[in-house]
């Protein structure tokens, strides 16, 4: 498709205004993993569990805003015209890929949490250093697997033009979005329940707190406390559905109506929503996480004064 069909969806001041959000996501996905990744990760990867599945979401990210922003972006401003054949399929493939590992990773992040929170003493004898090695590997095996069904029959990578990007066939791969979107919503549902725990727990371990100290601070910084902690757990699972339930929408429309193509703006939104994610998640697992900032504070000064 050349620029003229390009017009057939969006105005010029509208591709304009488009183009203007893909490159500001890719600035943002770029630069908040890049310092994550550099300045934070070396020194909690090898450390906890948790640093380690940081790392991974990171990485993740990271190949989210080199590879699949730019090549969606190009594939909105150009078209199909360079994406054709074994291009189009490896970055198809690499889409599959790098959503799944980083739907996998986030609800694996939160499992995490809500054991180390609801069951501390049995935590270390669940996730464990040598445990988490095994993990991540595994999670990317099953990303892998998934997105390479259709090169085994079960669904086809092509270039869909209404959509200016290169993924699945809705038409010839209703198996592969069934398994797509059991995985979305498994993982949904894993930080759904898994931060509604820790809010509980949350509160279980404050109120004990409060009622030994209740003369003293009174009720009113627990207030403060529960208030905060509803604040952090409605950013990070807001963000989350707001990221992905779109997607999971598409997913869920497609099954029912393979043949019949949606305007152009909602797959986009839908695809840029969940690559977007990708920006927003150093801020909310590192740069939101007290000790995290103080980590990136630290080197960041070390690094801007020389020391």
């Amino acid at each position: 498709m050349n620029s003229s069909n390009l017009t057939d969806y969006f105005t010029p001041i509208e591709a304009s205004f488009i183009t203007f959000i893909m490159l500001l996501a890719m600035t943002l996905t770029l630069f908040g993993n890049f310092i994550v990744l550099f300045y934070v990760c070396p020194k909690i990867a090898i450390k906890t569990v948790a640093g380690g599945l940081m790392t991974n979401l990171a990485i993740v990210d990271l190949l989210v805003g080199c590879l699949l922003m730019p090549f969606n972006a190009i594939s909105f401003l150009c078209s199909s015209c360079y994406l054709v054949g074994p291009l189009c399929q490896f970055f198809a493939f690499t889409n599959t890929t790098l959503c799944t590992v980083s739907t996998l990773t986030l609800s694996t992040i939160s499992l995490d949490r809500c054991i180390c929170i609801s069951k501390p003493l049995q935590y270390h004898s669940i996730f464990t250093i040598r445990s988490i090695r095994l993990i991540i590997p595994l999670l990317w095996i099953m990303a892998v697997v998934i997105a390479s069904l259709p090169f085994h029959q079960i669904g086809r990578y092509t270039y869909i033009s209404h959509e200016f990007q290169c993924w699945i066939l809705p038409s010839q791969s209703h198996q592969l979005i069934v398994i797509l979107l059991t995985v979305l919503c498994l993982c949904v549902t894993i930080i759904l329940i898994s931060y509604t725990l820790i809010y509980n727990e949350a509160r279980k371990t404050k109120r004990r707190i409060a009622s030994v100290n209740s003369i003293i601070n009174g009720p009113t910084r627990m207030r403060h406390y529960d208030y905060k902690t509803a604040k952090t757990m409605l950013l990070i699972v807001g963000l989350f559905l707001t990221c992905w339930i779109p997607r999971t929408i598409l997913l869920l429309w497609y099954t029912q109506n393979s043949t019949s193509p949606l305007h152009a703006i909602w797959p986009l939104l839908c695809t840029w929503l969940a690559l977007i994610n990708s920006a927003f998640n150093p801020f909310i697992y590192c740069i939101h996480n007290s000790y995290y900032r103080g980590i990136l504070m630290s080197a960041l000064k070390k690094h801007c004064c020389g020391q």
